[in-house]
């Protein structure tokens, strides 16, 4: 069993990097600290804190869980604007 402490971020295509500039590539932690990036193209902040809720309540290892990001909110600011078209 790995003692490797891990960062989880959750949230839209930033944090997946796949679209755009993602933020992802930039970041970088100590060798004892792994990146885990849970991000979702398009996805909400309904969506993302789902997603957290849902990794809190399987019972991951959270000994091992140095911190948990959220990156949400630039997906919410177009709803309107789609909904609307």
């Amino acid at each position: 069993m790995s003692s490797q402490q891990i960062v989880v971020f959750f949230g839209n295509s930033l944090t997946a990097g796949r679209l755009g500039i993602g933020f992802s590539a930039y970041l970088q932690a100590a060798r004892e600290t792994k990146l885990l990036f849970r991000g979702i193209n398009g996805d909400t902040m309904l969506g993302v804190t789902s997603r957290v809720l849902s990794f809190l309540k399987r019972g991951h290892n959270t000994t091992l869980l140095k911190g948990l990001v959220i990156e949400c909110g630039a997906n919410d600011l177009l709803l309107p604007y789609v909904s609307a078209a």
